[in-house]
């Protein structure tokens, strides 16, 4: 597949930033009609989102994880519910609201 003209990307960037989704054919057009310039462009627009959202401040979230048992069996993931070395723990809730606490510190 031929990537699109700079400007049909531009076009495609600016559906994208109006409706949050693109169809697939779309996607293909921008990722073939990738070039710098069209990188830029990208990067630019994504700025400004972020500045229109966020301006420029810092956000960080943390995650307490209260146990670490699963009933999934996702192959890729350490806690899966068949790994068997998996040393397995349940916080109470005290150590749970602790850790929430020490986060906020």
């Amino acid at each position: 597949m031929m990537g699109a003209s700079f400007e049909k990307c531009c076009e495609l960037l600016s559906q994208l930033e109006a409706e949050h989704a693109l169809p697939r054919e779309s996607w293909q057009e921008l990722i073939c009609g990738h070039t710098p310039e069209l990188q830029a462009e990208a990067a630019s627009r994504a700025m400004a989102v972020r500045r229109r959202y966020y301006g420029n401040r810092v956000f960080l979230r943390g995650l307490v994880e209260f146990t670490n048992f699963c009933k999934n069996n996702c192959y890729y993931c350490g806690i899966r519910a068949g790994n068997t070395n998996a040393q397995r723990y349940r916080l109470t809730e005290n150590e749970i609201l602790d850790s929430a606490d020490h986060g906020n510190g």
